[in-house]
């Protein structure tokens, strides 16, 4: 799913009408059971052969079908983060750092020993919450690059206090945007996902940009900052413990250049 995707590509006929049809990704099929969805535009082609009209209505139907989708996936997601948040914190309040499984596995045993007597020593080796958050069961947050934006500006909007609207309109705009054109170079994906290798994908990108459009360095970087400023804050908002993928990446100006 992304912006690039047009109603076109849904337009089906069927028995004579104009149909929207539609199969549900995969990252949003636990909350849509329809697959495919079929809905009818109500418009026969007789009367739309060339599908102008219902061109229009399933544009719609796909803008309100995704908007569908990423509400879902915002609750749920939501949701996922406050378990996590919880666990990290509680984790903290007895003196360990959280870990997934897979994390802990790489300490040595007695540190595991440790943080189950940990467990036994708190009395509360019956409350599963607890349990949890020092064996590290519950899993790390999916935050799709999609939704980045709303969650870093959600979990920022003390820095913005005073900002007049034009002030608040630019400065979401600019990461908005910054965004929205790492998901069109890399994809939408999970940003615990992401690697080294999408963050060079995108500096590369941009270079490309500065070399064959005459884009500004300082344009570039401005972008690449966004992304990487946003990135860095999610992960010690939720204590992701993400590598820093977009360290380095800005583009260097050659010595001597005014550009």
């Amino acid at each position: 799913m992304g912006g690039s995707d047009r109603g076109d590509d849904y337009l089906t006929e069927r028995n004579g009408v104009w149909h929207f049809i539609r199969r549900v990704p995969v990252e949003f099929s636990e909350f849509d059971k329809r697959n495919p969805i079929r809905l009818s535009t109500k418009i026969r082609v007789a009367r739309d052969r060339k599908g102008i009209k219902a061109r229009r209505v399933v544009d719609q139907m796909n803008i309100d079908v995704e908007a569908f989708w990423r509400g879902a996936a915002a609750g749920r997601g939501a949701e996922a983060r406050q378990d996590y948040d919880q666990a990290v914190k509680i984790a903290r309040r007895l003196g360990l750092e959280y870990l997934q499984p897979e994390e802990a596995a790489e300490k040595p045993l007695r540190e595991m020993l440790q943080r189950i007597e940990t467990a036994m020593q708190a009395q509360r080796g019956d409350d599963p919450v607890t349990t949890a958050a020092i064996l590290g069961g519950v899993p790390k947050p999916a935050i799709m690059l999609s939704g980045v934006f709303d969650e870093f500006d959600a979990g920022t909007r003390a820095q913005r206090i005073g900002y007049s609207p034009n002030q608040l309109k630019k400065w979401q705009n600019a990461k908005r945007r910054a965004m929205e054109i790492l998901v069109e170079c890399i994809g939408d994906k999970d940003i615990n996902e992401l690697s080294r290798d999408d963050a060079l994908k995108f500096r590369d990108m941009w270079q490309d940009r500065v070399i064959d459009e005459g884009i500004d360095i300082g344009t570039a970087n401005k972008n690449i900052t966004h992304i990487s400023g946003m990135f860095n804050t999610l992960n010690e908002l939720h204590r992701l413990r993400l590598d820093q993928v977009f360290a380095g990446t800005r583009l260097k100006r050659a010595k001597g250049s005014k550009q």
